[in-house]
């Protein structure tokens, strides 16, 4: 019998730590904490039906391979305090290869990215100077919004100025 109270104490401890974690995990004002200069520092995507087939090409890449794998340094997302964006993708070199820009705007922990094209919805979570982001996309454009697509930005300046 003494047992089950020494374990039923520990799940009443551990319980008690966890919701402990959950209170210390502060709310960010996403609309504070984005505008600024954003540098990708690690892209995770899981694609389920990648060229059709039934199992899981998983494609991921960190800072550290950046290059490497892409042939491009990491790209850059500029948000204006305005609520306007814009990415950058440079190569080796610095020359600039490509750019997309847009609206943004904040409702709760989404983030809507407003192209002329296009409009993408991102869970966020800013913690310590890294933004996360996680989304579901059509990234292998096979017709499917099935792939799981995860980014950690990191910031590297209060400026939105390129």
């Amino acid at each position: 019998m003494r047992i089950y109270w020494i374990l039923a104490l520990g799940i009443l401890a551990l319980a008690a730590c966890r919701r402990e974690e959950k209170a210390e995990m502060p709310k960010v004002d996403l609309k504070a904490a984005l505008p600024g200069t954003w540098e990708a520092k690690y892209l995770q995507i899981k694609m389920p039906t990648h060229n059709g087939a039934d199992s899981t090409e998983v494609f991921e890449v960190s800072e550290e391979y950046w290059e490497a794998k892409f042939y491009v340094k990491p790209y850059r997302t500029y948000f204006s305090a305005e609520q306007k964006y814009h990415t950058t993708h440079r190569g080796l070199n610095g020359i600039l290869m490509g750019e997309s820009e847009g609206l943004w705007n904040v409702f709760g922990d989404t983030l809507m990215m407003i192209e002329k094209d296009a409009t993408v919805q991102y869970k966020v979570l800013v913690d310590k100077g890294l933004a996360h982001f996680s989304a579901l996309l059509d990234w292998d454009r096979d017709g499917q919004e099935d792939d799981e697509y995860y980014l950690i930005y990191r910031l590297i300046s209060k400026s939105s100025a390129e």
